[in-house]
This record gives C-alpha cells, sequence and structure tokens, in this order.
C-alpha cells in the first residue's frame, strides 16, 4: 500500500481493535513487540503491556475477595438469624394460648434478636381481654394514623413518618423510634400487626429482605387460628 493510499484511507482504531479481535494470536507470533509497548499508569510512569495485565489481574482479585467477603458474612448473618427463628418458632409452638404466644413472641425479640423496641398493634371495635399483651386500636385510628401500613398484605421496611412510629410504638416517649419493620398477620380474627423499632435510622431499610420477618407472621397466623379451635 502507497502513502498516498495510507494518507487517503488511515487506519482508525476500530480497525486495529477488530483486527486484534480477529487475531488473537498476534502478539504472540511477535513477542518482540510486548516489551515495546508502553502504556500509562496512575503513578504517571509508563509500564509495560505485561505488567499492566499483572495490575489489572490483581485489582480483579481483590474485587473477588472482597466480593466473596461480603457473601460469606450475609451467609453467617442469614444463619444466624435462621438459628434464632428455629429457636422463637419451637418457643411459641410450646405456648398455650394467644396470650403466651404474644408474650413470649415480645419477650424473645428483645432479648435474642436485640430489637429496640417491639410491639403488637390490633385493630379491633371492641375491647379485647386485658391479658393480653397488644396495643389495641380502633380501625378509624389505624385508617387515619398508618392508612400505608394497614393497606399492605406484606412486611414492610423504613423510615416512617414521626406520627406513624409514635402510633405504632406509644411506649417509646423518652427515645424516638428511627427505623422499624411492620408485618401483618391475624389474632383473634382481627387484623393486627407486629411491630420492630429500632433506634438507628438505618437498622430496617426499605431494601431489607422481609423474608424471616413474613415467615413469622405466618407463624402467628397459624399458631393464633389454632389456638381458636
Amino acid at each position: 500500500m502507497s502513502e498516498h493510499q495510507i494518507a487517503k484511507n488511515p487506519i482508525s482504531t476500530s480497525d486495529v481493535e477488530k483486527f486484534l479481535h480477529e487475531h488473537p494470536e498476534f502478539f504472540m507470533q511477535r513477542p518482540e513487540l510486548l516489551a515495546e509497548l508502553k502504556l500509562p499508569h496512575d503513578s504517571g510512569n509508563a509500564v509495560s503491556l505485561v505488567e499492566r495485565q499483572v495490575s489489572v489481574l490483581r485489582d480483579r482479585n481483590a474485587d473477588i475477595r472482597r466480593r466473596l467477603s461480603h457473601l460469606l458474612e450475609a451467609a453467617r448473618t442469614n444463619d444466624t438469624l435462621f438459628n434464632r427463628v428455629q429457636t422463637l418458632t419451637l418457643a411459641l409452638l410450646d405456648a398455650r394460648s394467644t396470650d403466651e404466644i404474644i408474650t413470649e413472641l415480645l419477650c424473645q425479640l428483645r432479648d435474642d434478636f436485640s430489637v429496640d423496641v417491639c410491639n403488637v398493634l390490633v385493630i379491633s371495635p371492641n375491647k379485647l381481654p386485658t391479658r393480653l399483651n397488644v396495643h389495641q386500636v380502633t380501625t378509624e385510628e389505624a385508617q387515619r394514623e398508618i392508612p400505608a401500613i394497614i393497606s399492605s398484605p406484606k412486611a414492610l421496611c423504613g423510615n416512617f413518618r414521626k406520627s406513624e412510629m409514635q402510633f405504632l410504638f406509644p411506649e417509646a416517649r423518652q427515645q424516638p423510634v428511627k427505623s422499624a419493620a411492620v408485618a401483618p398477620f391475624t389474632c383473634l380474627g382481627l387484623p393486627a400487626f407486629l411491630a420492630l423499632g429500632s433506634f438507628d435510622a438505618d437498622h430496617y431499610q426499605a431494601s431489607n429482605g422481609t423474608l424471616f420477618l413474613n415467615y413469622v407472621a405466618e407463624i402467628l397466623n397459624r399458631l393464633i387460628a389454632r389456638e381458636k379451635q
């Protein structure tokens, strides 16, 4: 190819890239070129292609190690959570009444799960037995104060409004609840909600998984329904 033709049809970067993709053995046949290639480095000094590849592989390896570490930490957390939920489930199975179920539930959540504050909210137009360790509210009150929460069929996590937090956790007066997780269930045939609160605003986030919380709510549904039979 003449100099005139090269000037008329210059080789572009994409042409070189395409050629190397189509001929991956190119540098294997010309190893002397690898030694001549120089690439810029973050330090400001030029490095050889081999050194650059080693650096890239080292960075990738570090990233893989970080991801693996996060996965292992998540696995350990889930394993611990599973064991605690299993212990909770067995304790609830031993309860002999709805009152014992709710009392044992709240006790274990505080002691074994280190929940800052927890509550069972029951929506009922009539007065419930005083022995039940629940916070009773009317339908009108719930619709006015926590409409989004009572309309959700599944557990919710996040930073609810201050008025919603006060409604869910009326006993938490000295220290405000900053984040919460709420799961619906049925108590004595009435709409009920298990509310877990934290003084840490980042503890319960909307992005958190609710698998275990929904599982506990389903356990409550079945055990309390069994007590009614």
